[in-house]
């Protein structure tokens, strides 16, 4: 089954508050997380509030793995991160193969940014790693900034309800 989302991902009040602010609804998961979807009307929403300081936005490791991660987006991560974490994910999978890639902000700069491919047993990280496993993932390392406890059997991305969501809302 396909899994293809890009989503901010946050503390519930962070992002209830981002929702709020850019009139969106936020999605409630669980661990006291939240996410709203970066739906293709938002995308260009904030390209036009934000064109003038986009230019100012930083590159930093792994940004190339992204597919909708533009400047303007970056922008909007540093000017919500100087409240408490942020982060923005992607997931791209059909079929069990794909990749996804996760960056968290803090203090208005990148904490972390990971990217992770994966298909056929073979497990693509940071490094290089046939073995990476689930925990490393570039979205579970994200969740586990966020204090995310792993439920019995589960990893944090199944652990908050992530995998639930497989698709993004037409705009």
């Amino acid at each position: 089954m396909p899994h293809n989302i890009c989503a901010f991902l946050g503390k519930e009040a962070m992002i209830q508050g981002m929702a709020g602010d850019l009139k969106r609804k936020p999605i409630n998961l669980t661990q006291g997380l939240s996410m709203m979807y970066l739906t293709e009307g938002l995308f260009d929403k904030l390209l036009k509030s934000h064109k003038k300081r986009a230019d100012d936005a930083l590159v930093f490791d792994n940004s190339d793995k992204f597919a909708y991660l533009a400047s303007h987006i970056i922008c909007v991560l540093r000017e919500y991160s100087v409240k408490g974490k942020i982060a923005y994910f992607e997931t791209c999978y059909h079929g069990g193969m794909g990749w996804q890639s996760a960056v968290l902000f803090e203090n208005g700069k990148p904490k972390l940014a990971v990217y992770t491919m994966d298909g056929e047993g073979i497990h693509k990280g940071d490094v290089e790693d046939k073995n990476l496993p689930l925990d490393e993932f570039a979205i579970n390392r994200v969740l586990k900034e966020f204090g995310v406890k792993n439920l019995e059997g589960k990893d944090a991305f199944d652990s908050v309800g992530l995998a639930n969501f497989r698709s993004m809302p037409e705009e």
